[in-house]
């Protein structure tokens, strides 16, 4: 009789326990990336009635054996964020927590962007992925934090340009004292780079010399350098004393080459920061060129000694004009090959010498008005991220305002074994135990789960199938209730037989 009141009460608890598990799996019904409990129950050794084997045994009630979670994929809900992602397939997201430094895995993959630039769950903990290397590559060697925002799109200084424009074969040629042939002059500008992404106005003046004969001289402005030729060389000035005023005073070589310059007085040399305009102050000196190349100094202050001298190399002969040929047809005939090559003696801390090549095929001579149709270049700017891309394969790639799209990383994945021999530690977090094995980590989209962006995993708790086991768990619940209850009642029977 006590063996039916025990066997009544496990019943009781092993239900109790199941309750515990559908009311744990039915109040996450919401919750990102959860999965789903079931517990398994086992019966209580039997007890043999006639010792040994026996085939009168009698068993002692039951108990939760274990408790497992389902992995089943939950179903994709589409979101409007970019950083919500949902794995579909095998395999959990790596997070770290960046204080303990402790990794964590989940299915779980609403993500945001903190003030770092850094891409975290939603409960702060930094996801791993790969990083880029020094060269803005993906490093595939070491697997990091993944900052996805406060990263620069790198500029690329212009190597290569191309003009499309046509000049007017019936303007006159050029005369500078009239005014009636100035059509005979045409300028067109392209916007080139250097290598720290600074834009510089590269300007082209074509000026007719002669029928089918015009010629071309590249410039920049002076406060970015000088452009030459390749081929140009560059002079020494000597110290060429200017005066022990402010100025302004012209130096007697054209076409300087401003990195060179070196300023002096009576007492040393002299330090001074170069202006391209407006009136310059004491420690400053204003410059300015001309159309010719001849440059006029003024400056901020009187020399303190002496006079005001100055030491420079410019160019002799920059290689411009060069000369372009015309055929009966309209089309260029000379330089062969069509283009030339610009070098930039930059003075903006960039790399100094810059050679760019220019094409001028499809620069012609109609009877139409001077017009430009195209221009192209290869460089371009440094540019702040403006939006994000997370494909499949678990590709961050990023849209810089500069028009430029790269890779800023991709995800890992970590996969198990042994799927239920994983720690649960809450927030949806896993962690490798002895049963589970070391984690593998692999990028998704080799095989065995790929990413979804704009989406999150719900829950995989199917409603109806959590219902349908609360009623039969309560059903059972009840039913050993009876046991207890009919246990006691032949107990209290057995009990007043001695009255």
């Amino acid at each position: 009789m006590l063996g039916a009141l025990y066997s009544g009460i496990t019943g009781l608890t092993a239900n109790s326990y199941t309750m515990s598990i559908l009311g744990n799996n039915i109040a996450n019904t919401n919750t990102v990336g959860f999965k789903r409990s079931n517990g398994t129950f086992f019966d209580i050794l039997s007890a043999s009635l006639q010792g040994g084997a026996s085939n009168i045994q009698i068993g002692r009630g039951v108990f939760m054996g274990s408790v497992k979670t389902d992995f089943i994929q939950g179903s994709l809900n589409r979101t409007e964020n970019v950083t919500d992602v949902a794995i579909e397939g095998d395999g959990f997201f790596v997070i770290r927590d960046p204080n303990s430094e402790t990794l964590y895995y989940t299915r779980n993959g609403e993500f945001i962007i903190d003030r770092e630039g850094f891409l975290i769950s939603s409960d702060g903990l930094r996801v791993e992925g790969y990083g880029l290397d020094a060269n803005g590559q993906i490093d595939y060697t070491k697997e990091v934090d993944l900052r996805v925002s406060n990263v620069l799109g790198q500029a690329q200084a212009t190597e290569d340009a191309q003009l499309g424009l046509n000049l007017d074969a019936e303007a006159p040629v050029y005369v500078a004292t009239d005014e009636a042939t100035y059509s005979g002059r045409y300028s067109t500008t392209v916007i080139v780079y250097d290598s720290q992404g600074r834009d510089i106005p590269l300007s082209f003046t074509f000026t007719k010399t002669g029928i089918n004969q015009w010629s071309a001289v590249p410039s920049i402005p002076p406060e970015f350098g000088i452009a030459t030729g390749t081929s140009a060389a560059a002079s020494a000035s000597g110290i060429e004393v200017l005066g022990s005023g402010t100025g302004p005073y012209t130096l007697a070589n054209p076409h300087v080459d401003l990195n060179s310059m070196v300023f002096s007085d009576g007492s040393g040399v002299v330090p001074l920061t170069r202006i391209y305009e407006g009136n310059p102050t004491p420690g400053q000196v204003l410059v300015a060129v001309d159309g010719d190349g001849d440059m006029t100094l003024t400056f901020g202050a009187l020399p303190s000694s002496g006079a005001w001298q100055v030491e420079y190399n410019h160019y002799t002969d920059t290689g411009w004009p060069v000369g372009l040929t015309f055929g009966p047809t309209g089309l260029i005939v000379t330089p062969d090959p069509h283009g030339l090559a610009v070098e930039l003696h930059l003075s903006t801390g960039a790399i100094a010498n810059q050679v760019i090549d220019v094409n001028f095929d499809n620069v012609t001579q109609y009877s139409a008005p001077s017009v430009t149709s195209e221009i192209l270049q290869d460089g371009y700017g440094a540019g702040e991220l403006k939006t994000l891309e997370i494909s499949q394969e678990g590709f961050i790639t990023g849209t810089f305002t500069n028009g430029q799209t790269r890779e800023v990383g991709q995800f890992v994945l970590g996969f198990f074994r042994n799927l239920n021999g994983m720690v649960k530690v809450g927030d949806t977090r896993y962690q490798p135990s002895r049963e589970s094995g070391q984690a593998i980590h692999n990028r998704p989209g080799t095989g065995l789960a790929t990413v979804t962006s704009f989406s999150l995993e719900l829950s995989n708790v199917d409603m109806a199938s959590e219902f349908v086991r609360l009623i039969t768990a309560q059903r059972a619940y009840t039913a050993n209730t009876k046991v207890v209850s009919t246990a006691d009642a032949m107990l209290a029977d057995l009990m007043n037989i001695k009255r």
